[in-house]
């Protein structure tokens, strides 16, 4: 499971993107083995509108 999420983070690509956050943003990554989450329980706060 940690392969490609691992993968993802040290990508190229990913590490270009990465300078430029870095400094500007705090941020946390979560990586969680799951499914899909429903639009109305990843964003409980907006369930009135839709996507």
């Amino acid at each position: 499971m940690w392969r490609q999420p691992k993968a993802w983070y040290e990508s190229p690509a990913y590490q270009k993107a990465k300078q430029h956050r870095d400094g500007a943003a705090d941020t946390e990554f979560f990586i969680i083995d799951g499914g899909l989450v429903p639009f109305a329980d990843r964003l409980p706060h907006i369930k009135d509108r839709r996507a």
